[in-house]
């Protein structure tokens, strides 16, 4: 099973200062100070988020 920062990493790009792109639709989220909005944003706009990443 992923954990919760391998799927950070595979979803979302890195664009500095706290911030992270969505590979899937091009959304900046915050990052700091843990992965819970990244998180947040896959599982309410990308339901098969999970699906994707296997």
């Amino acid at each position: 099973m992923a954990t919760n920062r391998d799927l950070c990493a595979f979803f979302f790009k890195p664009q500095g200062e706290g911030v992270h792109r969505s590979k899937i639709c091009g959304a900046d989220r915050k990052h700091l100070p843990g992965t819970a909005n990244l998180l947040s944003h896959l599982s309410s706009r990308h339901e098969n988020f999970r699906a994707q990443y296997n």
